[in-house]
């Protein structure tokens, strides 16, 4: 299973965060808006409230995390890929991707 939350709300000094996923298999992957994605391990602090992820050269960076129930609402700050990130994000349905569109979807690079 893979929960995909859209971004709302993306607060850095780099390229803009489109979505993030979080893969059942313990991966955290970004996707920005150019449609690039990133992937890193993911882990949990032991107190639950940071997210601890590797890169593919064994880099780590740490995410604060906070959920609001009430709201149903992800946020997210902290450093990632040296820069400083603030994101809040809500969970989106997977039947309303273009991979479950009826039509074909072409992408060019």
């Amino acid at each position: 299973m893979v929960h995909i939350l859209s971004v709302k709300k993306n607060i850095d000094d780099g390229d803009d965060i489109k979505r993030v996923f979080f893969h059942r298999k313990q991966y955290f992957i970004v996707q920005y808006e150019d449609d690039k994605f990133v992937s890193y391990e993911l882990m949990f602090s032991e107190d639950m409230k940071t997210l601890i992820l590797f890169d593919n050269v064994n880099e780590y960076f740490r995410l604060g995390f906070q959920y609001d129930d009430s709201k149903q609402e992800l946020m997210l700050s902290g450093i990632l890929s040296d820069r400083y990130v603030s994101i809040s994000a809500k969970k989106e349905s997977l039947l309303e991707l273009p991979l479950f569109d009826n039509k074909v979807t072409w992408t060019f690079d």
